[in-house]
């Protein structure tokens, strides 16, 4: 399976005088910056997880016992990192929209970023999501294109952000493959002979290496095409010519007064 590549991003030495251009216009693009950087650390995890849970021969140890079983095994942990770090790519994504674009308070201190990173969430009650919505109903293409995005994060087919809350939070899911044995467990009431209470109401999830091969790929692409897509919405393409095409709040005091110090 061949997977689209995710720009390089990195901040070099001789990009200095291109952030030196991004901080004289305004902070949230150098946290943008930053961010983009640190995106393509995540994607390069999240991808190398993958096409090691892919691969179907792994190096195994003789305490593993069945070597077909644990072959299976070393490919459902390195996927489980690949779901849970493709996932992450979404929130990255989320948080250079929110600071790029403006959305954010001021920052003088980490507690000030902290806070504004709370508040950097996707949800029908979040001020952030409901702004966005805003300067759609305005006719943003960008941001329409944003919220498209993002509400694909969890379609029926590939239902990302699902299996990320699956693993952190109600004990992970079973793989066809791995399942060997499933005990049923029913427990009746003498008297009625109604079910009090049944296994099936605490059985996880059942998918295939298929489902989860075809869900990452799926969103391998979709994290690449929109991460270039932002990049040059966000203006970050062109430094000279520099048009960001979409912000919250484009009367923010820029810093074309303060002195850049930028080491790498």
């Amino acid at each position: 399976m061949e997977l689209k590549e995710l720009k390089r991003y990195y901040l070099r030495n001789d990009a200095i005088k291109e952030i030196e251009t991004y901080c004289k216009k305004e902070i949230g693009l150098v946290i943008a910056m930053v961010k983009f950087e640190e995106l393509q650390h995540l994607f390069v995890y999240a991808q190398h997880s993958f096409t090691l849970g892919m691969k179907e021969n792994h190096k195994v140890h003789a305490s593993d016992g069945n070597n077909e079983l644990a072959q299976k095994g070393y490919r459902f942990h390195h996927l489980r990192h690949a779901i849970l770090d493709y996932n992450a790519c979404y929130d990255y994504l989320l948080q250079i929209v929110y600071f790029g674009g403006d959305f954010f308070d001021e920052i003088k201190s980490s507690k000030d970023y902290a806070k504004e990173l709370r508040k950097c969430i996707w949800n029908q009650n979040s001020k952030f999501k409901i702004r966005v919505q805003e300067m759609v109903s305005e006719g943003n293409e960008p941001l329409i294109s944003i919220c498209k995005f993002y509400e694909d994060r969890n379609n029926e087919t590939n239902p990302l952000a699902d299996w990320t809350n699956q693993l952190k939070h109600k004990g992970g899911f079973t793989i066809d493959e791995l399942e060997e044995h499933h005990i049923e467990i029913t427990v009746l009431n003498k008297k009625t002979g109604k079910t009090v209470f049944s296994s099936d109401y605490i059985k996880p999830i059942r998918i295939s290496f298929q489902d989860i091969e075809n869900c990452l790929a799926y969103h391998n692409d979709k994290i690449v095409g929109y991460a270039e897509f932002l990049y040059t919405s966000l203006g970050l393409d062109d430094p000279v010519n520099f048009r960001k095409k979409f912000s919250a709040n484009p009367q923010r005091i820029d810093t074309t007064d303060c002195v850049i110090k930028c080491e790498l």
